[in-house]
């Protein structure tokens, strides 16, 4: 949505992520929002919208397009959330002793 943000356009949106969730096109995966919260997971089949709401009290948590490492930690491990930054190649360089020339 690219309204202003306001109680009729929050209403829309609210009514938007519903729609999403109960859509026959939709997933659903209990899981967890950073390894910590209880969370369902709602993912849209083929694409990579994903709702998440707080399975304790139902509460609105975040709405995104996930990235592929986010799929693949929803796929593999029921969780959204993980640092999605590429990882970064560690080089370990030993030192041997100081030559003495």
């Amino acid at each position: 949505m690219e309204e202003n943000r306001n109680k009729e356009s929050l209403k829309e949106f609210e009514g938007n992520v519903r729609d999403f969730i109960e859509s026959p096109n939709t997933l659903k995966y209990n899981g967890s929002y950073r390894y910590e919260t209880p969370a369902y997971l709602y993912k849209e089949k083929g694409g990579n919208l994903v709702a998440v709401i707080n399975a304790t009290d139902n509460s609105f948590i975040t709405i995104v397009n996930a990235t592929e490492s986010q799929l693949a930690s929803i796929r593999d491990d029921n969780n959204f959330g993980l640092d999605t930054r590429q990882s970064m190649q560690i080089t370990l360089r030993l030192r041997g002793p100081k030559s003495q020339n």
